[in-house]
Parts: C-alpha cells; sequence; structure tokens
C-alpha cells in the first residue's frame, strides 16, 4: 500500500479520488462538509470509549445513516447506534442519537424529532439521547421524550437542567459522581540538606523523604492509583510551603469540585496523547489509563482512608 506522507500527498490523493468519482462540487465546500463529519464521528467515538469503559454495555453498533428502502415521503432518520445493556441480568435494547453543543439548549425541528421517534416504532426500540455539553466535557443521556414542544409545528426542547436531572448515565452505565474533602491534596514532602544562594537566589537542596495524601480532617492517606487518577482530572494549584526542616510541595484542587467518573479516562487519555486521540484504536485495544474496575475499588478504598468524601450513582428525576 502507498504510504501518504505529506499533507500535499493526502490532499492531492482526496482530490484526485473525487474527480474519479466525477464529483463537481466545490472543494471547499467538500472539505468543510468532510470536516463537520470528522467531529461528529470524533464525538460518536468519544461516547462509544466512555461506554466501553464503563463496561456495562455488551454490544455496541454503529448505524449507517442511509436506508436502502423506503415509500416516497417516508420520514425516517436512522440514529447514531445501536447499544444493548446489561440491566440486573436482563439484555436491553436502545438506540442512540449523539450529540454535541456549546450551547445550554438542544433545539430539534418536529420534522428531525419525529424522525428519530418513527425509527423507534419502526424497530420497537427506545431512543435515548446522548449529548455533550462542551463547556464542561460532561456526557449526559435522555429519553427523546425528555425533549418538549410548546404546540405543534413548534420545535422540541431540551434544557442542561432537565437534560442533567433525568440524566440515565449512572442508571443505565454505572457512571458515578466523586466528592472530595476539602482537604484532598497531594504532597511531596523534602527534606533540607544545606541552603543554596545562587545569584542572589535562594534555595534549598533536598531530598524527598515521603509521597503521600492528606485527606479528611487533614490526615495523611497512602497514594492509590484511583486518587491520582481524580487529582490530574480536576483543576489544581501548585503551591510550595516549608518549616526549618522540611520543604512541601503541595498539589492542591481548586475547591468544591465534583468530578464525573466518566470524565477521567477522557481527561487522562488527552493529556498524554495531547488531545490527539484515535478513540476507535483505544476501543478496539481497550486502552485505558485505568479500568473503571480499579477506580472503583480504589476510590471506596479511599473512603475508608479520608482521601475521597463519598460518590454517588444519580438517579433520574421526574417531576
Amino acid at each position: 500500500m502507498l504510504k501518504l506522507r505529506s499533507i500535499d500527498d493526502q490532499a492531492r490523493a482526496v482530490y484526485k479520488v473525487l474527480t474519479e468519482l466525477g464529483y463537481q462540487s466545490d472543494p471547499n465546500l467538500i472539505s468543510e462538509r468532510i470536516n463537520v463529519l470528522h467531529n461528529g464521528l470524533v464525538h460518536e467515538d468519544e461516547f462509544l470509549y466512555i461506554l466501553t469503559w464503563l463496561n456495562n454495555v455488551t454490544f455496541a453498533h454503529k448505524m449507517d445513516q442511509s436506508f436502502k428502502c423506503a415509500h416516497p415521503g417516508t420520514n425516517i432518520r436512522v440514529p447514531d447506534l445501536l447499544i444493548i445493556v446489561n440491566e440486573s441480568g436482563k439484555q436491553c435494547r436502545y438506540l442512540v442519537e449523539i450529540k454535541t453543543s456549546q450551547d445550554n439548549e438542544l433545539i430539534w425541528s418536529e420534522k428531525y424529532t419525529n424522525s428519530l421517534r418513527e425509527y423507534g416504532k419502526l424497530m420497537d426500540t427506545p431512543i435515548l439521547v446522548a449529548w455533550k455539553w462542551k463547556s464542561t466535557d460532561i456526557w449526559t443521556l435522555v429519553r427523546l421524550e425528555d425533549f418538549t414542544q410548546t404546540k405543534p409545528g413548534m420545535s422540541f426542547r431540551l434544557s442542561l437542567l432537565t437534560a442533567h436531572k433525568r440524566n440515565l448515565m449512572s442508571q443505565l452505565f454505572g457512571d458515578f459522581v466523586i466528592w472530595i474533602p476539602e482537604q484532598f491534596t497531594f504532597v511531596i514532602k523534602q527534606k533540607k540538606i544545606r541552603e543554596i544562594n545562587e545569584d542572589g537566589q535562594r534555595g534549598w537542596e533536598t531530598v524527598v523523604e515521603d509521597v503521600y495524601f492528606l485527606g479528611r480532617e487533614g490526615k495523611p492517606a497512602a497514594l492509590s492509583d484511583g486518587a491520582l487518577a481524580v487529582l490530574h482530572s480536576l483543576n489544581v494549584d501548585e503551591i510550595t510551603e516549608e518549616d526549618d526542616d522540611y520543604l512541601y510541595f503541595k498539589i492542591v484542587p481548586w475547591p468544591e469540585q465534583g468530578l464525573f467518573a466518566q470524565t477521567i479516562p477522557i481527561r487522562l487519555t488527552e493529556q498524554k496523547n495531547n488531545q490527539q486521540v484515535d478513540w476507535q484504536d483505544f476501543i478496539e485495544n481497550r486502552k485505558f489509563p485505568i479500568t473503571y474496575e480499579k477506580l472503583l475499588f480504589d476510590l471506596s478504598s479511599g473512603i475508608e482512608s479520608g482521601v475521597i468524601d463519598h460518590i454517588a450513582y444519580l438517579k433520574p428525576g421526574y417531576d
């Protein structure tokens, strides 16, 4: 197989294929559309990666958006995913439409919403909507019925508040929220050996004596992979304190932070790969910075040691 090394080689190859297929459209328009499709597929793959990590989906199939046989005028849209979920030992089937946005509300036309509903009826399968609000990178999952319409002919709407209130990510997949105590701090304790003064700058030659967490009530606790995964997924400040004998380098999370478990493998993987992640490869090879089972075990142990305050599984709320 010919390997296309440069971006110019790749661009020429794509242009040649389009020409041979007879496409006469403006290359800029095609490029823009490819970019839109690429971004959509990346988010689909990211959501699939989360489902694979959460480990409660026994089957997931990306759906072909086209269909070959339908009556003229049929208003049907094929959702993005077919999944089978293990619910208390029972295998349950769902169809999932995947969306991302910067806005705090999803607004769909009546035609678009009804086209998904019609496909669900045809397949006798519930339609769910996975929505990632990009400002927080948190995926919510709701029923299509959670979209509301004020009167016939108007758009269907889903607010961010409703999406979080009726979020099914915990109930279906086992996602949970992690709360850390106010004193949660990563500490590197360094013993002072001798003072150093160079170019008017005072410092210390040190040796690391201990590395640990501070947990509830400021009590030291041992390190764990789970607690470290939580730490590296939070916004933090770095500070240095000292006394007569020691320097203490501390990593302190910003206050009042809760963390959805689903965000941990995403943030750690993107940090390690500088945001450029081939999610398909990570799904197929089950590449996780920490497994769901290991994280849950470490956090449960962390509750006992005081490093973790509590974890919460969220139930959807309906009025």
